[in-house]
């Protein structure tokens, strides 16, 4: 720092040379980022534009602030000085910081106080709002901001997507919104105070609104676990202020907004979200439903279409006797009809959240034990209990009437799929003592009790299932094929599937007892299916669970996939497991020679493993097993390599000896994902191996195909000197061409990456060529691209002795 005031003193001055110009401006940005005021200084000083390439973080520091004053006391503009940001991100993003004085500074030296950035919060305001920052937002209404943005005109101006940030979350909501939800009273105050509208919700005029906000099953799909509670708190909803001030159960808030006016039903659209009422209901905060029952709040309204509640089902769903109670005295309805998607009766809220003396209340009040539940995903009564996994109330239920064996809505379960999670062999055997289908699926098809038992490896509910006649082979892969669940991404797997995954060798045993068939597919994704063996083989591998399984094995010859069962190993496991490939191996010996070759063969070609760091030992063993069971050394996968070009650059220094010992061709020609043997050692610098590979005769000018290199431009490149003096001995062509697509010479590649002595070995090795200085241009060229100016210079001033 004082060397640097010294020079600033002494009046010196950058001299602008235009080719290091981005250079200057990048230790500019550092010294910003870095907070070295002196040198913000001295380069400004000096004639370095001030603009800064970072973000800036800084000015979440007071102390920081005069680097800020001098940007902008040497010409930054207070909009755009931080390059690669839009005008007005710096004002946004001092006020979404907190800083004050940042913010001041900015307006004080022109900043324009209502620039609408989306993908930064919006305006200054929005953004100082969203993080509470009292002082900063008083500032900027002070300073004019507009306390009722975003319009309907911005945002329809601008493009949203289903899939927003959190900044575009703030940028689409008022700054009354904002401070509500950050449960701000004092903000909410000055913003009403200077005219701010407290019932705008600008956003719902979008046409994408309800996907954009996650109000409709945009993101409701079998893919993930229903949740029928509320999700009031997801960063991807907006509210309006009012049902903010709900949230944070903050009464003043809401006393505040109702006294001005606000609606007490308001939602952020019609039939959109829950009105205030049902969210407080559902909240179970007695005070709040009393506040805006004293305010008119609607006891019937609607639920909303998604995920709703009327007040009341609301109430059944906290178990808030007391608000149950007072919404009944006011008017409200036990059998309001549930919601179209995730809906619930309030008999049906009761029973899903284990109230079972609130059901029995509701029923003794004549709630409709048979009400229709909600088209999608709906639950009946009984279904709602076993979801709990309360036997008093299903007992109850059913000595009510309820049928035990009502079917599944779309997307929903049987009683007896939800109930299997619990692992209750009394709640089963009630279920299907009075009538339970254990083969009635539910969810689409895509889920039956056996198959839950066994997800949940619970080996006495797939016993109990099996011996009450369940289908041991119950598979939903049909079912797959619908139209229904064309968007079904997921893994779907059968009874056996699950117990391999499980590794649940007693209950594979029971499943194959009872007749499972080890040939079908166990597990289907996409267009792809997997039998038993080669699932088990990924899931694992366990020894135990494959020699069980293809002890079931009548005909190895026609068990679908059995070829690929090496191959398998290879692809798909993160190591090589030695006793897995012999055991595969040996139980190829009964299979027709043909077939066996195959097998040995498509596990060959697709060595080596997945495994990062494989056991180099390990790996030698697979690789003597499978020689030894007839594997053809040099043959080619299916990219054209053979293993010694596979292996050579992953620095499998035992199995490459062994491979050439055995006479592996050393020098088959480069394919297309692999160079030659030779070419992959030395690109991945490995010396020990490319050694071996020279002394048995690896041709040195093996041509760069395929963005490939010839091994003496894999050593060049790499700064390998004593790699390149070996190569050159032994004949290397140091002006070999360099591959098509992005290749480079030897001396191209040293000088790019600035390697001075190479790029002189090389030219010593070039001797007095006619065209040297043509070499030397273009290699100088590279050289200033990557900036290393003296070795460009040098090169284009080089002339032999």
């Amino acid at each position: 720092m004082c060397l640097a005031s010294r020079i600033i003193q002494c009046g010196a001055h950058l001299r602008d040379v235009p080719s290091q110009s981005q250079r200057w401006a990048e230790h500019l940005s550092t010294a910003v980022l870095k907070g070295h005021e002196a040198m913000v200084e001295l380069l400004c000083k000096a004639g370095v534009p001030p603009k800064v390439e970072n973000r800036w973080p800084y000015i979440k520091c007071q102390s920081c602030l005069p680097i800020l004053h001098t940007l902008l006391k040497y010409g930054a503009d207070p909009e755009s000085f931080v390059t690669g940001e839009k005008p007005g991100f710096p004002l946004i993003d001092a006020a979404s910081n907190g800083s004050l004085g940042a913010v001041k500074l900015l307006l004080n030296a022109g900043a324009r106080v209502d620039l609408y950035l989306p993908r930064h919060c919006g305006t200054a305001l929005q953004a100082a709002a969203s993080q509470g920052h009292l002082e900063v937002a008083k500032y900027l209404v002070q300073s004019g901001a507009d306390v009722n943005v975003p319009s309907v005109e911005l945002l329809r101006h601008h493009r949203w997507s289903i899939f927003f940030n959190s900044n575009e979350m703030v940028a689409c909501q008022t700054p009354v919104q904002l401070a509500t939800k950050v449960n701000n009273l004092a903000l909410l105050q000055i913003l009403l105070e200077h005219g701010a509208s407290a019932m705008a919700c600008p956003v719902s005029t979008c046409p994408d609104f309800e996907a954009i906000c996650c109000y409709q099953a945009t993101d409701f799909n079998r893919h993930r676990p229903l949740y029928y509670t509320p999700v009031y708190d997801s960063e991807c909803m907006v509210h309006t202020a009012l049902q903010y001030g709900v949230l944070r159960r903050n009464l003043n808030i809401v006393a505040l907004l109702l006294f001005i006016g606000v609606a007490p039903d308001s939602r952020v659209a019609p039939g959109v979200g829950d009105t205030p009422l049902q969210m407080s209901a559902r909240l179970g905060n007695l005070e709040l439903v009393q506040l805006l029952l004293s305010s008119g709040a609607d006891v019937k309204a609607s639920p909303a279409a998604f995920n709703g509640r009327t007040a009341i089902q609301g109430a059944a769903e906290s178990g808030n006797w007391k608000i149950l109670s007072m919404l009944q005295g006011a008017g409200a309805q036990i059998n309001a009809p549930a919601g179209a998607k995730l809906g619930m009766t309030a008999l049906q809220a009761a029973c899903l959240n284990g109230h079972s003396l609130m059901a029995g209340f509701l029923l003794a009040h004549r709630a409709n034990l048979n009400a229709a539940p909600s088209p999608l995903a709906g639950l009946t009564p009984i279904q709602a209990a076993s979801v709990h996994g309360d036997i008093g109330l299903v007992r109850e239920l059913i000595s009510l009437g309820a049928d035990a064996n009502a079917p599944a809505t779309e997307m929903g379960s049987t009683a007896l799929v939800v109930a299997v999670k619990h692992k209750s062999l009394p709640l089963l055997e009630i279920l299907v003592q009075h009538g339970a289908n254990v083969n009635l699926t539910g969810d689409c098809g895509l889920r039956s009790p056996l198959r839950e038992a066994a997800r949940v490896n619970w080996l006495k509910g797939v016993e109990f299932l099996l011996k009450h006649g369940a289908n041991v082979d119950d598979t939903p892969f049909e079912v797959l094929q619908s139209d229904e669940c064309a968007d079904f991404d997921q893994e779907l797997l059968s009874p056996l599937g699950w117990a391999i995954s499980n590794c649940a060798e007693e209950m594979i045993n029971l499943l194959v007892q009872h007749g499972a068939d080890v040939l079908a597919p166990v597990a289907f994704k996409g267009d792809a299916s997997r039998n038993a063996l080669i699932y088990a083989i990924l899931y694992g591998p366990d020894m135990d669970i494959i020699d069980l399984l293809l002890e079931n094995v009548q005909d190895l010859e026609n068990y679908p996939g059995w070829e690929d069962a090496l191959k398998t190993v290879f692809e798909n496991t993160e190591g090589v497991e030695l006793e897995v490939c012999e055991l595969i191996v040996e139980k190829t010996s009964s299979l027709p020679l043909p077939l066996r070759y195959k097998v040995i063969q498509n596990g060959w070609d697709a060595l080596p493993t997945s495994g990062i760091h494989e056991d180099e030992e390990n790996l030698l063993g697979v690789i003597k097993l499978l020689i030894k069971s007839g594997a053809d050394l040099d043959s080619r996968s299916k990219d054209g390599s053979t293993l010694l070009q596979r292996i050579a650059g992953e620095g499998y220094h035992q199995p490459c000896c062994f491979l050439v010992g055995r006479g592996a061709d050393i020098n088959t020609h480069a394919a297309q994902s692999y160079g030659t043997a030779l070419q992959e050692a030395i690109k991945n610098n490995d010396v020990k191996i490319a050694d071996l590979l020279l002394e048995h005769g690896a041709d040195v000018n093996s041509p760069a195909l395929n963005r490939g290199v010839t091994p003496l431009q894999a050593a060049s490149i790499n700064g390998m000197l004593e790699m390149t003096v070996r190569l050159l001995e032994c004949g290397a062509d140091v002006s070999a061409p360099a591959a098509p697509e992005q290749g480079r010479t030897a001396i191209d590649g040293a000088a790019e990456r600035g390697h001075l002595e190479m790029v002189q070995l090389l030219l010593n090795a070039y001797g007095e060529q006619e065209a040297l200085g043509t070499v030397c241009n273009q290699a100088a060229d590279y050289a200033e691209k990557e900036g290393h100016c003296e070795l460009a210079h040098w090169l284009r001033a080089y002339s032999p002795a």
